[in-house]
């Protein structure tokens, strides 16, 4: 049965055939092509055009050359249009159908040549070159970074902290008058006991922290101790960023 009905494969990857060779080959009379193919495969309630078949023009060699039409129809309909035969060469070319899917689906893979082989080797090195050249540039750029993460995590999870005389000399002033200042833009307040806190808004953002200081007495005999607060780094750099803020802000103030 081997070549009985040319079997190609359509653009989508189906097994097709001539809807016509196959008309033909079922021993159909020439003359009654059109009302066929228009009954059993246009007009067919059960099969679907760019599913089951594909129409196209040819050229008929047994009508003086005149254009006719052909379909590429799938295999498992070309099966279906077989039995509607019911005739021997229709369960014939219906046995040959599916003789040609067993061969098909029971095909060994195509084996690989050597040079295929090579070629997907060489294929695999270049993406794993690649794909360490990019871990090497990630690590390279991790340890350019990693200096400035450590020293961020030192400062700001730092257990000294600065006192409002350093930080002032910072910023060219007293700390007599950074308190004032800090403390007229309600960020801090001086307590019944003459201790410099922070308000409300700004006691949770981690910008000081309460340090105990033990001493003596005036009996000498006994040990006391005060709770004060330093700034943090964190705390450092928001009393320079405000007060930066601030002289930026009279000055326009001035131009004005």
């Amino acid at each position: 049965m081997n070549g009985l009905i040319k079997i190609t494969t359509n653009e989508q990857g189906s097994s097709v055939v001539s809807a016509r060779e196959l008309y033909e080959y079922l021993g159909f009379n020439a003359s009654q092509w059109k009302r066929w193919y228009q009954k059993n495969i246009e007009n067919n309630p059960f099969a679907f055009e760019g599913t089951d078949w594909e129409g196209f023009d040819i050229m008929s060699s047994s009508n003086n050359g005149t254009v006719t039409k052909d379909f590429a129809i799938t295999t498992d309909f070309a099966k279906r249009l077989s039995m509607m035969a019911r005739t021997e060469k229709g369960e014939e070319a219906r046995k040959y159908f599916i003789e040609c899917e067993q061969k098909l689906t029971s095909a060994e893979p195509r084996k690989l040549s050597n040079l295929e082989i090579l070629e997907l080797a060489m294929q695999a090195e270049r993406a794993n070159i690649e794909l360490q050249n990019l871990n090497n540039r990630l690590q390279q750029h991790n340890e350019q970074l990693q200096p400035k993460a450590d020293y961020a995590d030192k400062v700001l999870n730092s257990e000294s902290g600065h006192a409002t005389t350093i930080i002032a000399k910072e910023l060219g002033m007293s700390a007599i008058e950074l308190n004032q200042i800090l403390c007229g833009m309600g960020i801090q307040y001086r307590t019944k006991s003459q201790e410099w806190v922070l308000t409300a808004k700004y006691q949770n953002c981690g910008y000081v922290e309460s340090r105990t200081h033990a001493y003596l007495s005036s009996d000498k005999f006994t040990t006391k101790t005060k709770i004060y607060f330093v700034w943090t780094e964190l705390g450092r750099k928001f009393i320079h960023e405000t007060i930066k803020k601030r002289f930026e802000t009279i000055g326009q103030v001035k131009l004005n």
